[in-house]
């Protein structure tokens, strides 16, 4: 049986629905207040800051909040680094930076691979071929040399531990756009090209996206235009992915 939501979690689901609207997070705020725990007058002051542009040093991302997202980055709050400036807060680690505004992630800047996923550098997929000898049987014989088909002979198949034997490993932005109510996606490895003769712009890349996002990814006035568009694509494409597919 599926449980209830909680007020908390319709809160921030009215949140992530409604991303242009300050009025819910002003009231996600007083009932963050009215709950009269001092992390919860943190992050409701957080809130109010960062929505009213002020600088206010000790209105920062609380601990609960960087917590949230330790599973995303993949690092523990004391190793995320944070600078802050009237009405924005960037929280860094690993070459990814999640951007605050109006109190909530807003902004996610990281590599194509991060944000999209990758194959496995380590395997040849859910065959079990090693690429690197790094197969159970190199461990469990203390170090041996030998080469994949001869761990293989020993040991079985192999199921890569990097990517759990899926010959993929999952981009980050599904979770995040779920979790958050991210608004812009900024890839840092993205290549934006001019066309020939017609003074317009396109994504590199962009045959790695679904057909459909094609046309949406080409033909651009101006490189802004097109990291524009591509900041839309990752998105729909991420809120659009069903749970449970890599």
């Amino acid at each position: 049986m599926t449980a209830e939501p909680t007020d908390e979690e319709l809160m921030l689901a009215d949140i992530r629905g409604n991303p242009l609207s300050d009025l819910h997070r002003l009231a996600f705020a007083d009932w963050l207040e009215d709950r009269r725990d001092p992390p919860d007058y943190r992050r409701a002051a957080f809130i109010r800051a960062q929505i009213g542009g002020v600088m206010d040093m000790n209105a920062s991302p609380t601990l609960m909040q960087l917590v949230e997202l330790e599973d995303v980055l993949g690092v523990q709050p004391h190793q995320m680094s944070r600078t802050s400036r009237a009405g924005v807060t960037e929280v860094t680690a690993g070459g990814v930076r999640i951007v605050y505004r109006r109190g909530f992630p807003d902004e996610v800047q990281a590599a194509w691979t991060w944000l999209r996923g990758r194959e496995c550098d380590q395997c040849d997929g859910p065959v079990g071929h090693c690429r690197r000898g790094l197969c159970a049987a190199s461990y469990r014989m203390g170090g041996c040399e030998c080469d994949c088909e001869r761990c293989r002979a020993v040991m079985g198949d192999f199921r890569c531990d990097t990517c759990a034997g899926t010959g993929h490993i999952p981009g980050r932005l599904r979770d995040l756009v779920r979790r958050f109510p991210i608004a812009r996606v900024t890839c840092t490895t993205a290549i934006i090209f001019p066309s020939g003769g017609n003074e317009t712009y396109y994504v590199g890349n962009l045959g790695e996206f679904p057909s459909k996002y094609w046309l949406r990814l080409n033909n651009h006035r101006s490189e802004q235009a097109a990291r524009d568009a591509l900041s839309e694509v990752f998105l729909e494409e991420a809120r659009e992915q069903p749970e449970g597919v890599p």
